[in-house]
């Protein structure tokens, strides 16, 4: 790879070219310059002198690989590259074309000796970028890896645009991964944190969203503009003159369609990341923990953890062949990273239940819909079937209610009978509209429910508040929905008895509110007598229910008739009024159930705080101005708690978050003495301010226990 011989001519033609080896010039072996003293800015062979010529040929002679050697002698050789890429190729045809990849892998070879040298470093990578170009028309790459990308890069290498403009000539979708390159090199795109720290996970998610959006690949239309590269010699040889060399292929490396598909990529992954990596910063030796684990998108668990596998392995053991099973809480939450005994904070058994429906599992109680947080004692892991509910709607939080008053009547008197849970569950997932996860659910709540032996004098706390007609209009939903398929069985009789008890009802009443219901009026004829109560010592007590009132006395009478059969053409005439007003009161009472019986956070029977039932007048008169009066402070002002807040959050929680973003750690007794100053108890505080950063920031704004560790940049976004 040497010029040898005697005045050949630069490019320029204004002197000898600077590579040529000219055997009649003097050679002093015995004194070879090995430092280089005598090398000037631009070396050349004819111009060292015969010390310098003497170093040059032992370097060449030994193999060009020695890295003592003064960079000038490397430019030397380097020159004669030049010259025969850029200039011999043209002239000499295929011959000097077919020496183009070994000429490649020779500047390639030089760069990993010589690279840490900056001067030599650009040029070589320049070369290597023209050598490329020249290739690029005959490059097979669509099966291939893409090149690597320079951490350092300012633009979209040559390799890489050489490769994706072959691509686009021969209508080959670009793939994930060449995506990925690109999107990475490219000048106007900017990863953030999590696309560095978290480079494997940013890679895989990358590429699984890319194959969502794009199928095989992203399709790219060809551009007018050519692949070209301008190109300035390191050789005088060349008379300082640059070179503009052009390929037969598209630049698409900069048009703006697929850079706008590939930045909005970019920003979809690294935020899906975001919380994943901050909590990586945090803890730097957590990857591949449960709790690292639940951060992340469900496509990333496939490579799995070792503790997920152990995880999942114990859950699979405890299933069997089932598809639910009564665990200790403890055992369970023993697999999350928390010390064995310490009781788990709600938002790590939140991230671990996402962690469980992820892997195909649900977990009851479940705090994501309204449960409380487990602990030791028995939970439900259950499979879901690919049907996962992590939200409740109305009607499940209703039917969880019903299941709940059902669980505690039958625990306090002794009878658990299957039978009775099995005819409310069938009740409910007919008349209630729960969806295919609601009802896998719900079968695991009433389970956890009978496990856990609910406790009647909790239930009594949370309805003693409620008026008499929040507490008939109760009852009143509970027999429309055992009366809702026309067929009323006796073990849903003998439900209704004990939850009208606990209501404080009068239990002889469920026959007429039956009755008034429509049961006995949809029911198909008997050809035999009915059982409305089991036979007892006193049934002949009992009156036998009237006969049913026909459709329009009903009405007048004020009971809830929706359908009234009127034979017109064979068919049954609804009426619309009556329909969406049954709705609204069945929607009305639906969101009473849902609130009262909601869960709190320690897992207590305590009832939740309950608004007044009387309402307050609408005009001005003096009820309202003393309503006015009693919820201000000084001078009609209001009060520090009702100061308007920020993100959802009161006056008071507000405070507290501005004091604790004005550092990013807090010991424990600071923590509460900072609530104390505002009125505040710190657990129920702490709680209720991360609750709101995930409903606005996706990840919690205070993390561990003593110390305290504040998100800051989530407590500016909520204060923002």
């Amino acid at each position: 790879m040497v010029y040898v011989g005697r005045g050949l001519a630069s490019v320029s033609g204004r002197e000898v070219e600077p590579a040529l080896v000219d055997p009649d010039l003097r050679v002093n072996a015995r004194r070879p310059d090995l430092v280089g003293a005598g090398l000037g800015y631009w070396p050349s062979y004819s111009g060292l002198s015969p010390e310098g010529r003497a170093a040059y040929l032992m370097w060449l002679a030994g193999g060009r690989q020695d890295p003592r050697t003064p960079i000038g002698y490397v430019f030397v050789f380097f020159y004669g590259l030049e010259r025969r890429v850029l200039h011999d190729v043209a002239d000499s045809g295929p011959a000097a074309r077919a020496e183009l990849p070994v000429l490649a892998a020779e500047v390639e070879r030089l760069l990993s000796v010589y690279g840490s040298q900056p001067s030599f470093d650009r040029y070589a990578r320049e070369l290597a970028e023209v050598l490329t170009l020249l290739t690029a028309p005959t490059m097979q790459v669509a099966a291939g890896a893409p090149p690597p990308v320079p951490e350092d890069s300012w633009q979209v290498p040559m390799p890489l645009r050489a490769g994706l403009g072959q691509m686009v000539r021969d209508g080959v979708p670009v793939p994930a991964e060449w995506g990925l390159a690109w999107a990475l090199a490219h000048p106007q795109i900017f990863p953030r944190t999590p696309a560095t720290r978290c480079r494997q996970e940013f890679t895989e998610l990358f590429a699984h969203r890319y194959r969502q959006r794009h199928g095989d690949g992203l399709k790219v239309r060809a551009s007018k503009s050519r692949l070209r590269i301008e190109y300035r010699p390191a050789s005088a040889g060349f008379g300082g003159r640059s070179l503009d060399l052009l390929a037969d292929l598209p630049d698409v490396a900069e048009l703006t369609a697929p850079t706008r598909a590939l930045a909005d990529l970019v920003v979809a992954c690294t935020d899906e990341l975001d919380a994943y990596s901050r909590w990586l910063g945090r803890n730097p030796q957590g990857r591949g923990s449960l709790a690292a684990l639940a951060l992340l998108p469900v496509e990333l668990y496939a490579g799995g953890s070792p503790e997920l596998e152990r995880l999942t392995t114990w859950v699979e053991q405890a299933l069997g062949d089932g598809d639910r099973a009564v665990v200790d809480g403890g055992d369970l939450l023993s697999y999350w990273a928390s010390p064995a005994g310490s009781k788990v904070a709600k938002r790590d058994v939140i991230a671990f239940a996402q962690l469980l429906s992820a892997c195909g599992y649900g977990l009851e109680p479940d705090p994501r819909l309204g449960g409380p947080v487990p602990g030791s004692g028995p939970v439900v892991v259950f499979r879901h079937h690919g049907e996962r509910t992590e939200a409740a709607s109305s009607a499940y939080r209703a039917a969880a209610t019903m299941a709940h008053l059902t669980a505690a009547v039958a625990a306090a008197d002794g009878d658990a009978s299957e039978n009775e849970q099995n005819a409310l569950l069938a009740h409910l997932e007919r008349n209630l509209d729960l969806t295919a996860g609601e009802r896998i659910r719900l079968h695991a709540h009433l389970r956890w429910l009978t496990a856990s032996r609910v406790k009647l004098t909790g239930m009594r706390a949370r309805i003693s508040p409620l008026s008499r007609e929040q507490r008939q209009a109760m009852g009143a939903l509970l027999v429309e929905v055992a009366a809702a398929d026309g067929v009323i069985d006796p073990t849903e009789v003998t439900i209704l008895v004990k939850i009208y008890r606990l209501l404080g009802l009068d239990p002889d009443t469920v026959y007429g509110t039956l009755h008034a219901a429509g049961g006995p009026a949809r029911t198909a004829p008997a050809t035999e007598p009915v059982v409305v109560r089991p036979a007892g010592p006193r049934s002949t007590d009992y009156a036998i229910p009237s006969p049913p009132v026909p459709a329009p006395e009903a009405q007048r009478r004020g009971r809830h008739v929706v359908a009234v059969p009127e034979p017109v053409g064979g068919a049954t005439r609804l009426d619309p009024a009556l329909i969406e007003a049954k709705l609204a009161e069945t929607s009305a009472v639906t969101s009473l159930l849902a609130g009262i019986f909601t869960e709190d956070d320690s897992g207590t029977d305590a009832p939740p705080p309950l608004q007044p039932q009387q309402s307050a007048p609408v005009g001005p008169g003096p009820s309202s101005q003393a309503q006015v009066s009693a919820s201000s402070g000084p001078n009609g002002s209001p009060p520090a708690a009702l100061e308007s807040g920020v993100s959802g959050l009161d006056g008071q929680h507000t405070q507290l978050l501005r004091a604790l973003a004005e550092q990013e750690e807090w010991t424990r007794t600071q923590f509460e003495t900072l609530a104390e100053e505002v009125g505040m108890l710190p657990d129920s505080a702490l709680d209720l301010l991360n609750e709101a950063a995930y409903e606005h920031a996706g990840e919690p704004v205070v993390e561990g226990e003593d110390p305290l560790l504040v998100n800051t940049d989530t407590a500016m976004e909520l204060l923002a």
